[in-house]
């Protein structure tokens, strides 16, 4: 009973660690707030219906001068959490594509319930950047940052 509670709130944490160090690379105003909130929107969906994989790889493949950076980063922190799920685990040397299709393939998605609890909390914590970066964005004051202070 209490795995998915603190699951939840790994999820919510990382969320917002997300949003913060994908501002860090955009900037931290209303504008780069809405650009990471659609890049995590769409990451989100691809991520729930499509899987690990194909998240990482739409992460990867984003090309704009405005969301390249973001989607970097947001995909650098996703293997962050992944390897803190299961310390274990041996993060990739960068996160580019055959990297980390490799990382996936022979550390993640081996065993069923590791990818399973990997993927839920992937998603979950794309749901929670998402809804972090779309407050901070309508917002009439500075977006929050994850130090629980305004950045």
């Amino acid at each position: 009973m209490n795995a998915p509670v603190t699951l939840d709130r790994l999820a919510a944490q990382w969320g917002q660690r997300i949003v913060d160090r994908a501002g860090t690379v955009v900037g931290g105003d209303k504008a780069a707030m809405e650009i990471i909130e659609g890049l995590v929107r769409s990451a989100s969906s691809v991520f729930e219906r499509q899987g690990l994989t194909a998240g990482f790889l739409f992460l990867l493949s984003r090309t704009s001068e405005q969301e390249r950076p973001a989607a970097v980063r947001v995909a650098e922190e996703l293997v962050e959490l992944i390897c803190h799920l299961d310390p274990s685990l041996q993060r990739p040397k960068t996160v580019q594509g055959q990297s980390i299709l490799s990382f996936l393939q022979g550390e993640v998605t081996d065993q069923l319930p590791r990818m399973l609890q990997v993927h839920r909390v992937l998603c979950q914590s794309l749901v929670f950047a998402r809804l972090t970066a779309s407050a901070a964005a309508l917002a009439d004051e500075a977006p929050f940052s994850a130090s629980g202070g305004q950045g």
